[in-house]
Parts: structure tokens; C-alpha cells; sequence
């Protein structure tokens, strides 16, 4: 119906991660400058036109996946929730087309991993995606409960930053 991003969680691998990315984009014209990874989206737009309010022409140009096309108003956030993907960040991360990196408040995540969640392995795990997320320039994001918390992510340098509860 138009949505402009979508928060996929339990991304593990990149293999996974670069199918979601082409489920989310048309197959591209012969002249585009970004053909990789291919699209494999069905064509369809006109719920989507009527929620844009803007002509086809004009969604398939913004239909496309941010940062990998520049132009594109779509947005792909991967959650990196088992331990498999959190073994995989960095080639998640390094996929065309991810738009920012999500943890959340970790809940799923410190199952996976058979901890609880104030354990340090927890925050290891927070600290190494989002060193994922520095080294290939991908905004990433958490959930802090509160103001000391928000400010502690923001000087870490995470760029999404959800509030509230996070179970």
C-alpha cells in the first residue's frame, strides 16, 4: 500500500539479506547505473500510486532502495536478532542497498545467544554490530530506556535511537 520501509528481522547471512534487497526493487532498465543486486519485484504500483499521490512514472523513478540509488525513498533495515547473524554482520552490512541496521533492545538476540540481557555479551554484541555499521558507512540503530542511555548510544555513535520499552 506504499510503504516506504520495511524492518526485517532475523536477517542471518547475506545471502539472505541481498534476496530481500531484490524483492524489494524492480528488474532494472538496461541504462541504470545500478544493476546490482538484480530486482525481482513484481509490478504493481497503483495502491502505491494512490497512497504517494504521484504519477507511475514518478514512483517506479522513487521505488528504488536507498542508499543504493540515491533517488530511492525506499528503505531496508535488517534486525540482526540470532547469533548467526550477528557471526554475519559485517557481510550483512557490506549488502547494496541496506539502509541502517537494527538491534532493538537486543531481547531476541540475548535468547539466541543463552544469556541474560544485562550479561556483557550482550553489550559485546551491541558493540560489535554497530562496528559493523561504522565500517561500512550503514546507520544502526537501538533501543535506550532512557535519557543516560540515549546519550551514552549517541556518543557511541548510533544513529537510530527508538525510546521506550522495548520487550
Amino acid at each position: 500500500m506504499g510503504l516506504m520501509g520495511i524492518i526485517f528481522n532475523g536477517v542471518d547471512n547475506k545471502e539472505q539479506m541481498t534476496r530481500l534487497i531484490q524483492y524489494m526493487r524492480y528488474p532494472q532498465q538496461k541504462m541504470s547505473k545500478y544493476q546490482e543486486p538484480r530486482g525481482l519485484r513484481g509490478y504493481a504500483p497503483r495502491n502505491a500510486i494512490f497512497a504517494w499521490g504521484v504519477s507511475a512514472a514518478e514512483y517506479e523513478r522513487r521505488a528504488e532502495v536507498w542508499p543504493l540509488n540515491p533517488e530511492g525513498d525506499l528503505l531496508a533495515i535488517p534486525m540482526i536478532e540470532t547469533a548467526e547473524g550477528l557471526k554475519n554482520v559485517n557481510e550483512i552490512t557490506s549488502v547494496p542497498g541496506v539502509g541502517a541496521i537494527f538491534i532493538g533492545a537486543a531481547g531476541d538476540l540475548h535468547q539466541y545467544l543463552g544469556v541474560p540481557q544485562d550479561s556483557p555479551e550482550v553489550e559485546q554484541a551491541r558493540q560489535t554490530i554497530l562496528a559493523a555499521c561504522k565500517a561500512h558507512n550503514v546507520a544502526c540503530g537501538i533501543t535506550a530506556l532512557t535519557k543516560a542511555d540515549v546519550d551514552k548510544r549517541r556518543r557511541e555513535g548510533w544513529k537510530m535511537i527508538r525510546t521506550g520499552r522495548g520487550e
